[in-house]
């Protein structure tokens, strides 16, 4: 009897898992694109704006971006459909995003947002005040040494989280922490509506906006940071990523809740021994607000440990990576005797 020694590879794998998100999405959310109906939220992000006044269809801070310009005695209403948050009977935990351009900072009050129901009964919460073009008001403090300049677009966020902290970022940076204020506070929880760009008296200056959006809880500093400037378009929600290693391939699953502008994913894989490289390109769907699904096999032709992410780009190029998963494919090695 002849025996003869046979070797392969038994290919086994250990797989690592994770589901992640970009971002937290909005509750509500409004880009000023659609000339016909400027009032009209994104497709499954909140319902349509209340006007009082008359506003304008204008140019945004780039190509294809529309913008809106309102002015004195005009504001917006806004049902956010938020339930009551942090511990309280109103709504203390939120995130608001403003796009904004003034053409005058100085010698005139603009107002971002009012929070009393009745916008005639009290003054705004968030001004750029006349004489510095600092942000805020005497009750949260001003953003000093941030000021505001005329015709330049920013993008505002703050963050709030009563009996905590208030948080305002510019283009993604922290310029200043606002005092705290307590849970349900009358001036800085939210009520079931947000008045938009008006004030009780007057103050409320010509002002262009081109994006507003608002969460139903603080945003993180890395969550901001990944929103950056204005224009940056708000990104693909991400709700699972996997990998499996299937007979030396590795098998790469992922799904969208929604997606705005999505050209596509470019797949990225990285070893021990290398860097990130590309390894296959699989098309987006654009925008849309139904859940996608998408996949795509990989073939490393080799064994050891893989790392794989996603670079999700838009069509202007913006883009923006997944976290990461491995794949560890290991050889074993066994006999066979005939």
């Amino acid at each position: 009897m002849k025996a003869k020694l046979l070797s392969s590879l038994l290919v086994v794998f250990i797989v690592f898992l994770t589901s992640i998100s970009y971002a937290q999405m909005p509750k509500a959310w409004y880009l000023f694109d659609d000339v016909g109906n400027l009032l009209a939220p994104v497709p499954g992000y909140g319902t349509d704006l209340f006007l009082t006044g008359t506003h304008t269809a204008i140019a945004g801070p780039s190509s294809g971006n529309g913008a809106i310009s309102i002015g004195a005695g005009s504001y917006y209403t806004l049902t956010h459909g938020i339930d009551p948050n942090g511990g309280g009977t109103k709504v203390n935990r939120y995130t608001l995003m403003f796009d904004f351009r003034v053409a005058q900072a100085l010698g005139m009050w603009h107002n971002l947002f009012s929070t009393d129901p009745l916008v005639t009964t009290n003054d705004g919460e968030y001004f750029i005040r006349s004489s510095t073009g600092f942000m805020g008001t005497l009750d949260i403090g001003y953003t000093t040494p941030f000021v505001v300049a005329d015709n330049t677009w920013y993008r505002l966020i703050l963050s709030v989280d009563n009996g905590n902290y208030f948080k305002a970022y510019i283009d993604g940076q922290l310029v200043f922490d606002h005092n705290m204020r307590p849970v349900d506070d009358p001036r800085y929880s939210l009520a079931t509506v947000l008045h938009l760009l008006g004030d009780d008296d007057g103050d409320d200056g010509l002002i262009d906006i081109a994006e507003f959006a608002i969460w139903d809880a603080p945003l993180s500093e890395s969550e901001v940071a990944a929103f950056g400037g204005v224009g940056t378009v708000l990104p693909v929600e991400l709700t699972s990523f996997n990998a499996a290693a299937v007979e030396g391939n590795v098998n790469i699953n992922w799904a969208t809740a929604t997606e705005l502008n999505n050209n596509g994913f470019e797949i990225q894989r990285k070893s021990q021994q290398t860097e990130w490289s590309s390894v296959g390109f699989v098309k987006g769907n654009g925008t849309t607000t139904n859940s996608q699904e998408y996949s795509f096999v990989d073939r490393p032709g080799t064994t050891g440990k893989f790392s794989y992410r996603l670079k999700q780009i838009d069509f202007n190029g913006t883009f923006a990576y997944s976290d990461v998963v491995e794949v560890e494919i290991v050889a074993k090695e066994f006999k066979t005797i005939q």
